[in-house]
C-alpha cells in the first residue's frame, strides 16, 4: 500500500501526462545556459531605401531579455535603434527602412549593426563580430579584362571595399574606376569606358596599362545600401585623429589602414588645373598657351588641411610622359612649363597628386600648343 503523498504525486504526475496528450501544453522551463543573441543575420546584404525597400534582420536570443538593435554609421554614429524592453527567448527580427528615426537618408552608404541583450538578473550579451572579421586586407585579388568591351570582372571571397585604379606600369596614374565602393561576396562585372578621370585618355587598349584592384573586408554586421551615396558633412572634414566610437565599434585598431581612415578624406584628392596665361580657347575651350606656361594647381578647401598637414607632392607628365615632380606639395603651386621641346599641336597635361597616405588624385588637361 502506497502512502497518501506518493501516491498524490503519481496521480498528479498522471493527469500532466494525459493533459499535454490531449491539448498540446507543456508546462515552461526556464531555458538553461548564459544569455546569448545567436543565428544572425539578414534576408539581403544590400538594399535600396530610396526604392522603399527594407532590409531584415533576424536573430535568436537565448533568455528573456531587454533587446536593443543600434545601426551606425562609418563615424561611429548612430543613425538609428529599436529597443524592445521585454522580449521572449526564440527568434525573432527587427526591419529597417534605411533611414533614420525621422525619415531621411543617413550619409554614407554602409552600416554597422550591433545587437544588445540584458536579461532580468542583469546578464550582458553584445553581438558585434567587427573586430575579427572587419578591415582585413584581401591580397593577390585576381581579375580578368576583355580589352574588346572593357568588361572587368573579379571575385570577393566576403563583403569588401574596393578600389580599382588605372594608369601606366612605372608611369602616370589615370583615376580611380572604383574609389572605395563596397560590394557584397560574390562574382561581379563592371564596364570601364577604358577612359581616364577627366574623359582625355583612352586607355583600355594601352600597351603599358596597369590596372590594380585592392580591398578589405567589411564586418559581417554590416549593412550596404544601393542608392546613391549620400554625403557626409563637409565640418572637420579632414579630422586628424579617429573618434573613440568609431574605433571601438568598428573595431579599426591594426587593421589595414584604409580601413582606419575617416571616410570623409579615403578618397582622390581634389584639385584644379589652370593655365592663368592662355592665349585663348579654341572652339572647344581647349587652352591654347605657349613659351613658358604657368600651370597653377590648387587643391580643393575640402581637402587642403587634410592634405597639407599629411603632405603630398605632385607629378606632371605629357601625353603619358613624366616631365616634372615635386615631392613637397603646397597649394596654390605654379609649375612653368617650358614648351620649347614640344610639337606644336593638341597634347594632353596629366597632374598626379600624391599624398603620403596613399590617396592619389588626377586631372588631365587637354592644351594646344601654338605660336
Amino acid at each position: 500500500m502506497e502512502s497518501g503523498d506518493k501516491l498524490i504525486l503519481r496521480v498528479g504526475c498522471l493527469l500532466a501526462i494525459l493533459l499535454s496528450a490531449a491539448t498540446g501544453y507543456s508546462a515552461p522551463t526556464a531555458p538553461k545556459g548564459p544569455l546569448k543573441i545567436t543565428r544572425v543575420g539578414l534576408d539581403k546584404k544590400m538594399f535600396d531605401p530610396s526604392t522603399g525597400e527594407t532590409v531584415s534582420l533576424g536573430f535568436e536570443v537565448t533568455k528573456q531579455a531587454g533587446i536593443r538593435v543600434a545601426i551606425y554609421d562609418r563615424l561611429g554614429r548612430q543613425v538609428r535603434s529599436f529597443d524592445i524592453l521585454d522580449m521572449e527567448a526564440g527568434r525573432h527580427s527587427i526591419t529597417w527602412d534605411g533611414r533614420t528615426a525621422d525619415g531621411k537618408l543617413p550619409a554614407g552608404n554602409v552600416f554597422l549593426y550591433v545587437i544588445e541583450a540584458k536579461s532580468n538578473d542583469r546578464e550582458r550579451f553584445t553581438y558585434n563580430p567587427a573586430p575579427g572579421t572587419g578591415g582585413l586586407e584581401v591580397k593577390s585579388l585576381e581579375y580578368t579584362l576583355d580589352t574588346e568591351k572593357g568588361k572587368i570582372e573579379y571575385v570577393l571571397p566576403k563583403a569588401c571595399m574596393i578600389r580599382i585604379r588605372a594608369g601606366l606600369k612605372d608611369g602616370m596614374f589615370a583615376g580611380s574606376i572604383f574609389d572605395w565602393r563596397p560590394m557584397t561576396a560574390g562574382r561581379h562585372t563592371y564596364y570601364w569606358d577604358g577612359k581616364d578621370n577627366s574623359g582625355q585618355m583612352y586607355l583600355l587598349k594601352h600597351q603599358d596599362l596597369d590596372l590594380r584592384l585592392t580591398c578589405y573586408t567589411l564586418p559581417a554586421n554590416t549593412i550596404i545600401t544601393a542608392q546613391t551615396e549620400v554625403p557626409f558633412d563637409t565640418e572637420d572634414n579632414a579630422a586628424e585623429t579617429e573618434s573613440p566610437d568609431r574605433s571601438r565599434l568598428w573595431a579599426t585598431k591594426g587593421k589595414y589602414f584604409h580601413y582606419q581612415h575617416d571616410p570623409r578624406i579615403c578618397h582622390q584628392p581634389r584639385f584644379n588645373v589652370l593655365f592663368p596665361t592662355k592665349k585663348r580657347l579654341d572652339s572647344n575651350n581647349t587652352a591654347i598657351v605657349s613659351g613658358i606656361v604657368p600651370v597653377r594647381i590648387e587643391l580643393d578647401p575640402r581637402d587642403a588641411r587634410h592634405l597639407i598637414n599629411r603632405r603630398f607632392e605632385i607629378m606632371l607628365f605629357v601625353d603619358g610622359v613624366f616631365i616634372y615632380e615635386i615631392e613637397e606639395g603646397s597649394s596654390p603651386f605654379t609649375f612653368n612649363w617650358d614648351t620649347a621641346d614640344f610639337a606644336r599641336g593638341p597634347h594632353i597635361l596629366t597632374v598626379n597628386l600624391i599624398a603620403y597616405d596613399d590617396h592619389i588624385g588626377s586631372v588631365s588637361c587637354k592644351v594646344i600648343l601654338g605660336e
